[in-house]
């Protein structure tokens, strides 16, 4: 459903690129990332954290995520420094791990 809602994948959630079946169990597969948020922390702002441009393209990178489950009435459930993730050159950000998402109803 999201990737019909996103075909080009601008909307900074990862996307699923295959499944298998490997003894009973569906495997997905998805897009490579480097590293979540609490490594890069780690790795580049220990101590200091991050500068406070770097936090502001962060932060309307995963509202954009949020948007597009939002206008597709999902809720993440999940959202933390784990699930979201970089890239090696640090310019894709991605918000992962929807396994505990779900959609929700409009009452009126």
């Amino acid at each position: 459903m999201l990737t019909q809602a996103d075909p080009k994948g601008d909307s900074n959630l990862i996307r699923l690129v295959d499944h298998f079946d490997e003894r009973g169990h569906i495997c997905l597969v998805f897009e490579a990332m480097e590293m979540n948020l609490r490594q890069l922390l780690k790795k580049f702002g220990r101590d200091i954290g991050f500068r406070v441009d770097a936090v502001a393209i962060l932060a309307r990178k995963i509202l954009k995520a949020l948007l597009l489950l939002k206008k597709n009435e999902i809720i993440h459930a999940d959202l933390k420094p784990d699930n979201i993730l970089v890239d090696a050159e640090l310019k894709r950000v991605k918000v992962a791990d929807l396994g505990s998402a779900f959609r929700y109803l409009h009452f009126q």
